[in-house]
């Protein structure tokens, strides 16, 4: 997701009359710091997910020396920073409101490597929801937030005697990676024999071949209001750190099974994500 999310941010600063400056692999966060004061830098948004560790520190070093920082999509609980992100844990409620209605009784769930916010707040909507929901507890596996990752773990979990019939992945390239694995790793029909769910909406999810039913989450919303906070503690504006959620959008295409039963439908909470198919 983030070649999208990055051309979004380059057009909202274009809008102030700012431009981009993308940080280079660093092995620490003294080393950011270093590079980044060569620069008349103004402000820093953090949207790296990996290594965790390393954005954290940087998070916390730019804190410490009064560079204006918005994280992008993530939060640190143990850092005093403003933060714009999707309405991440709705988004794996709606998800599991989504498997549920399509008949399916053998969950698992898809995370990432590291414990990153956004994966964390999935995981947690979507294991509460289908508790809720009365379904059974899902299989969690852990990856590499990539498709190779999708499909290594894809072709681990489809070869259990008792495999899943419905699978969320925290995010559309471990999704994509997954869905391979169903179709040609183990000649499975999506969604006839499993159904798969991704979060992000990447263009690939659309792609006639993939028809991944996903989680969309808001970039032009999110880019455009990190800019706005931004811009704010870069204008000598008080600098109060506020934590903007976003709600994502359920975007249903052929990965996923239709409702099995709108009775059982309509029994669940309102979702915060809206409907697009």
């Amino acid at each position: 997701i983030y070649p999208f999310v990055l051309d979004a941010f380059g057009r909202q600063l274009r809008q102030h009359d700012r431009q981009v400056l993308l940080l280079p692999h660093v092995d620490s966060a003294d080393e950011a710091l270093a590079w980044l004061m060569q620069f008349q830098l103004e402000g820093l948004v953090i949207t790296a997910a990996s290594p965790l560790a390393l954005s954290k520190a940087i998070a916390r070093k730019c804190v410490k020396v009064g560079i204006p920082i918005v994280l992008f999509n993530r939060y640190f609980s143990d850092v005093r920073a403003s933060s714009v992100n999707c309405e991440n844990e709705r988004g794996g409620a709606v998800a599991a409101e989504t498997l549920v209605s399509g008949g399916h009784r053998r969950f698992a769930f898809i995370g990432g490597s590291e414990p990153t916010s956004s994966h964390t707040d999935r995981r947690a909507g979507f294991v509460a929801r289908l508790r809720e929901l009365g379904a059974p507890p899902p299989s969690i596996e852990t990856t590499a937030f990539s498709y190779e990752g999708g499909y290594s773990a894809g072709l681990k979990l489809l070869s259990r005697k008792m495999r899943p019939d419905a699978i969320f992945c925290v995010t559309d390239s471990v999704a994509l990676g997954v869905l391979d694995a169903a179709r040609y790793g183990h000649r499975l029909g999506v969604p006839e024999d499993v159904s798969i769910m991704g979060f992000d909406d990447v263009p690939m999810a659309a792609w006639q071949g993939n028809g991944l039913s996903t989680i969309r989450l808001p970039v032009e919303e999110m880019t455009k209001r990190a800019v706005e906070l931004l811009k704010r503690a870069t204008d000598d504006a008080p600098r109060v750190a506020q934590i903007i959620n976003i709600a994502g959008e359920l975007v249903i295409r052929t990965s996923t099974r239709p409702p099995h039963s709108t009775r059982q439908v309509a029994r669940t909470s309102p979702a915060s994500c809206s409907s697009t198919t």
